[in-house]
């Protein structure tokens, strides 16, 4: 069932990829004035709900562009589960910078360093300790990009510093959106 939602999801994520994007143009700027034609923001929104298992996550992002191909950002991660098998809460979090290039109006590649704080269970442990999870991402993904920088993504990602202390399967796959910041 699982599998099935998958292309679904991909349908409703680009569904608008087909409109015509705006080109940049920036404008220069003022002195001392916020460039907001180059800031964005946005995140990841999750869920899972299974007899065993419950998961959330809210992870926002505010980004720069420094060129119409260039951004770099930083975000917060905020993630919980319930593992109702092993009667565990957990509550995941962390900052994260990230770096994402922009190869083809539609294709970009991305890098984001993750530092997650969790409780961690495990045999020798079983009622958990704090742990952290350095995380170091690469990857890349499809965007579908409408006027004043809003859009839709999709990334896949591969973790290039798996840990134990790791809760996340290799590859990760992420669905998320920005918003524009300036107005035209």
């Amino acid at each position: 069932m699982k599998l099935k939602i998958i292309p679904v999801l991909l349908l409703a994520v680009f569904s608008f990829s087909a409109l015509p994007a705006q080109e940049d143009d920036y404008r220069p700027l003022k002195k001392g004035g916020i460039p907001w034609e180059r800031l964005y923001t946005g995140g990841n929104v999750g869920g899972a709900l299974s007899e065993f298992t419950a998961f959330a996550e809210l992870s926002p992002l505010l980004g720069y562009r420094f060129t119409d191909a260039f951004s770099l950002g930083a975000g917060f991660t905020f993630q919980y589960f319930n593992y109702k098998y092993y009667d565990s809460k957990n509550f995941f979090y962390g900052p994260r910078l990230f770096a994402r290039y922009q190869l083809f109006r539609f294709l970009f590649a991305y890098s984001e360093y993750e530092h997650l704080i969790l409780k961690y269970y495990s045999a020798a442990n079983p009622n958990g300790e704090r742990a952290s999870s350095p995380n170091l991402y690469i990857g890349g993904g499809l965007s579908s990009g409408f006027e004043n920088g809003t859009g839709s993504f999709v990334m896949v990602l591969y973790n290039l510093n798996d840990n134990l202390n790791n809760p996340f399967p290799n590859p990760s796959f992420r669905f998320g959106f920005t918003i524009g910041l300036g107005g035209r």
